[in-house]
């Protein structure tokens, strides 16, 4: 089992990050409960939900110490290959303030067979996923057919891929 070094960890030319990035977005979000009558005293509200989410990948791997390889995988592919996924969205809301969160986990494991004459037989491609999302939001509009709502938030992303030599002379 040899790991590679530091510089050769990530797959599709990404590094290693973990980044903030502010976020104002605009959103539309329909209600499923009527507002409370005018003059009525808020009450907390609060959502929960779990959700599916999937990708597929397209790109070259490499080093400039190897060269490149084409690498194409489609939604299929990503799910043979997951380990853990979990993925849930939450909303706290108070007469016409939110809080709003977001959290999404992945990790993935691809066992790929190497050619005739390589220093192994096979490669691992060990990847993980981490973003999460924290923001607050106020109502502009709030009207029982829908409610127009302006969020601002912080979400920190991480991602790290670590490739990993087997069968191979040590």
């Amino acid at each position: 089992n040899m790991t590679l070094k530091p510089a050769v960890r990530m797959a599709l030319k990404l590094k290693d990050l973990a980044a903030l990035a502010v976020c104002l977005l605009p959103c539309v979000a329909l209600a499923n409960t009527p507002s409370p009558a005018p003059g009525a005293a808020p009450q907390w509200q609060f959502t929960v939900s779990p959700y599916l989410w999937g990708a597929g990948i397209r790109g070259d791997v490499g080093h400039q110490a190897t060269g490149t390889q084409f690498v194409k995988s489609d939604f299929r592919d990503i799910a043979r290959d997951l380990d853990v996924a979990a993925m849930v969205t939450g909303e706290a809301r108070y007469g016409p303030y939110s809080l709003l969160t977001d959290v999404m986990y992945i990790s993935t494991t691809t066992k790929t067979r190497l050619p005739d004459g390589a220093p192994a037989k096979h490669l691992n491609t060990d990847s993980k996923t981490f973003s999460g999302f924290l923001g607050g939001g106020v109502a502009l509009r709030d009207t029982p057919d829908g409610r127009l709502d302006v969020t601002g938030g912080v979400r920190v992303w991480y991602s790290s891929t670590t490739l990993s030599l087997h069968g191979g002379e040590a």
